[in-house]
This record gives structure tokens, C-alpha cells and sequence, in this order.
């Protein structure tokens, strides 16, 4: 899920280390790019992955560049 609601992206903020480590964040792409490029910067920094209980994964570099990380914001049961 994107984080697009600011209530939601408020929340949740970005480690520094990961931030240092981020293409998207640390100057690697450039503010300006050439009119002739085919190619944007990514525009989402935040995503809200969720998963099941006794799930896991650890931090690590996603396709695109992107860094991964995990935070336990709250666990809950919700039925459907």
C-alpha cells in the first residue's frame, strides 16, 4: 500500500540509515534531469508492506534500488 494519506505518512519516519543508503534520497539521482531522458526519479519513498504473524525478513536492497526495512508499528487481530 502507498503511503499517500499524510495522517498515515506522518507516522512512520524513514531510519537515518537507511535514508544515508537510499538512491532515491542521497543525491544519486539528480534534480534535474535531461530533457531527452526516458526515465523518471522515483517519486515514492514510503511504502506500508503488511504481513502475517510469524512472518519475517530482514533489511536488504529491493529491485530498483530501493531499501527495505521493517518496523512493528502495531500488532493487532482484526477479523474480516
Amino acid at each position: 500500500m502507498l503511503f499517500l494519506v499524510p495522517r498515515l505518512s506522518d507516522r512512520v519516519e524513514v531510519p537515518l540509515c537507511v535514508r544515508d543508503v537510499s538512491w532515491a534520497c542521497n543525491g544519486v539521482w539528480p534534480d534535474q534531469l535531461p530533457e531527452d531522458c526516458t526515465y523518471r526519479k522515483p517519486e515514492v519513498q514510503k511504502y506500508c508492506l503488511m504481513g502475517v504473524k510469524d512472518s519475517f525478513t530482514d533489511f536488504h536492497v529491493d529491485f530498483g534500488g530501493t531499501s527495505v526495512w521493517y518496523h512493528v508499528l502495531r500488532v493487532g487481530y482484526r477479523a474480516l
